[in-house]
């Protein structure tokens, strides 16, 4: 017996107890019970528990669990050859001679003789005869066909895993050997963002608009049917920037004002920071609206090597003003050489001298966030004569001019890009930021509403990507369901790295790969608690609460102008519910609501728990301090 602690033994029976723990042995069988643990061993039965953790093994089958970590239904069970294993943020299974391996934020998989080894920040796979090699913030790479020794470096030791000792190496196989993957053999990617594109404002739905450089990257790459984006400007750029829905940021209702203390919350990591820990250069030309009262809140303060462009929501195209005041900026300075030209031209000039100048060696993030096609409708003439001359609309002409040169613009970028080795190694990604403003000339048909609605006119998105070499399945359509937030983990799962955690958006990557199945199933279209509306999708049901179109009073379906100006508006009456199924009925004409009570209630219930996470709206008043007269006539940080 010592101090507190006690020991016995009788016969084959051993009993130990120490302070607040005990011990026994009887015969075959044994108990463990410690502090706030316990043990027991009957047979070939064991149960293991530590602090906080816990094993369990039943004759076959073994559930585990670990710190603040979850099983999935119980836990991890594994049952014969089936295995279930979750952890924090991270999910394992196994069935049959199929396992799926997800580690602390890095994943491998396994299917039939294919072996996949996690260890600290390191992980090597086997797939069959072939190698991938994944380390801390690096891409996998693939190796000999015959490959034989895994080296895993742990901190200050090494770890040697000869898994298979070969032969011979064949000539192929020394083919197919790659580099260790270093910075420059990670992707250079272009996210390009169209502002108020609508659904109906590309050739390829549309034949009275001019776009044949994005009629030939969408037909040549995978175009996004169900992409989804916010029904306004700032929302979803603070999606593309943070992961988030904007209901999680305080982004939620309008946009940023002028004369607002609003931004993108200076917490959250942005996906140049992101990029940047991998070796990324990033640099941004074209619209910010994410927020300007302070320095930190600008491009280069997060995350951006440089900028050029406008903080604000919009402007005149060739002075570059809005209201009061003058906006436009490289880097920090105030850009007056720029002033009178058109702001197409001058994007599309910056993205070249970028790629001009940028080594190669280092992989390259241009986000290119252009001005056009939002309001106000200004376009050089010969734009209109030279592709619009057919369309009736003057307002539709113009917006038609207005396309053509952006569609010029991007592909002054991919006929440069063509003529070198950026092609071999690129991604570009187009999209949207919201619907259509019908009122300026944007079209949604056949969809319903238009930008700043709930409707789908507001919020699906026109997209797709582009690659040469990364991607598989070209010139198809890829019909899962996307959103916004999912660009940021998408593109760090491309890039081989790692998103924040406890983001809203999951990694598309898969599933634009190889066509299958989309891992989202539910998004949020918004949660405005100002204008006391919401919308929710849940696999293809659509819950809308409250006035889709508050305050924009576009809740009909908008035809072509100039085409047929029959717009068609029923008789709507803002209801407190309403409930539709937009895989059969995409342009949401049926209210199904009193056919599927039980649905509604379903779905009322999803929404309210994605209520609880809501944030309050950063909706300041405007603040006399950011008059630019304080700043000699220009929008300018500084004044919260």
């Amino acid at each position: 017996m010592g101090n507190n602690q006690g020991w016995a033994r009788k016969g084959k029976t051993v009993c130990v107890r120490g302070d607040n723990q005990g011990w026994a042995r009887k015969g075959n069988t044994v108990w463990v019970k410690g502090n706030n643990q316990g043990w027991a061993r009957k047979g070939k039965t064991v149960w293991v528990r530590g602090n906080n953790q816990g094993w369990a093994r039943t004759g076959r089958t073994v559930w585990v669990r670990e710190n603040i970590q979850g099983w999935a239904s119980k836990g991890w069970a594994r049952k014969g050859k089936t295995v279930w294993v979750r952890g924090s943020n991270q999910g394992w299974a196994s069935k049959g001679k199929t396992a799926w391996i997800k580690g602390n934020k890095q994943g491998w998989t396994r299917k039939g003789k294919t072996v996949w080894v996690k260890g600290n920040n390191q992980g090597f796979a086997r797939n069959g005869t072939t190698v991938w090699v994944r380390g801390n913030k690096e891409v996998w790479a693939r190796k000999a066909k015959s490959m034989c020794d895994y080296i895993r470096h742990k901190k200050m030791g090494v770890f040697v895993y000869k898994l298979l000792m070969c032969a011979v190496l064949t000539v192929s196989a020394i083919a197919q050997l790659d580099a260790r993957p270093t910075a420059d053999s990670l992707p250079h990617i272009i996210f390009i963002v169209a502002d108020d594109l609508g659904w109906n404002d590309v050739n390829w739905r549309a034949p009275d608009m001019h776009t044949p450089t994005l009629n030939k990257l969408a037909q040549s790459g995978i175009i996004l049917n169900n992409s989804y984006v916010q029904p306004l400007c700032s929302p979803s750029r603070s999606a593309f920037m943070s992961g988030y829905f904007p209901f999680h940021t305080g982004l939620q209702h309008g946009v940023i004002m002028p004369q607002q203390q609003a931004y993108l919350p200076g917490n959250l990591t942005t996906l140049p920071e992101a990029l940047k820990t991998l070796g990324y250069a990033a640099h941004a030309v074209g619209k910010w609206h994410l927020g300007f009262c302070n320095w930190k809140y600008t491009p280069t303060y997060r995350g951006f090597d440089s900028f050029l462009g406008y903080y604000n929501a919009a402007e005149d195209y060739y002075t570059h003003h809005v209201g009061i005041g003058y906006d436009f900026r490289n880097n920090k300075n105030v850009d007056r050489e720029d002033e009178g030209k058109y702001s197409a031209y001058l994007f599309a000039d910056r993205a070249l001298d970028i790629l001009k100048t940028h080594n190669q060696s280092q992989p390259l993030f241009l986000y290119l966030p252009f001005q056009s096609v939002h309001g106000p409708l200004e376009v050089p003439e010969v734009y209109e004569t030279m592709y619009c001359s057919k369309t009736k609309n003057e307002s539709r002409r113009t917006k038609c001019g207005m396309v053509a040169i952006l569609d010029e613009a991007i592909g002054n970028i991919t006929s440069y890009l063509e003529s070198t080795t950026y092609m071999d190694n690129l991604l570009i990604i187009f999209t949207t930021d919201n619907g259509g403003p019908v009122w300026d000339a944007g079209n949604n048909w056949p969809l319903r509403g238009a930008k700043a609605t709930l409707w789908e006119g507001g919020s699906r998105g026109t997209g797709f990507i582009y690659s040469k070499t990364l991607i598989n399945n070209k010139g198809t359509v890829h019909n899962g369901l996307m959103h916004a937030v999912d660009w940021f983990p998408t593109i760090m799962s491309i890039v081989g790295g790692e998103a924040p955690p406890g983001i809203d958006g999951v990694s598309q990557w898969e599933s634009l790969l190889n066509g299958s199945p989309s891992p989202r199933t539910e998004f949020v279209y918004n949660i405005d608690e100002m204008l006391k509306n919401a919308a929710i999708r849940s696999g293809d049901w659509k819950l809308i609460q409250g006035s889709p179109a508050s305050p924009a009073p576009y809740n009909g379906w908008y035809p072509v102008p100039g085409v047929d100006d029959a717009a068609q508006e029923d008789e709507y009456q803002p209801d407190d519910f309403q409930l539709y199924n937009i895989k059969y009925d995409p342009t949401e004409h049926n209210d199904l609501k009193q056919t599927y009570p039980a649905v509604l209630a379903w779905m009322k219930a999803r929404l309210e728990e994605w209520k609880k996470s809501l944030v309050p709206a950063m909706f300041p008043p405007g603040d006399p301090a950011s008059n630019p007269k304080n700043y000699h006539g220009v929008w300018s940080p500084g004044w919260c």
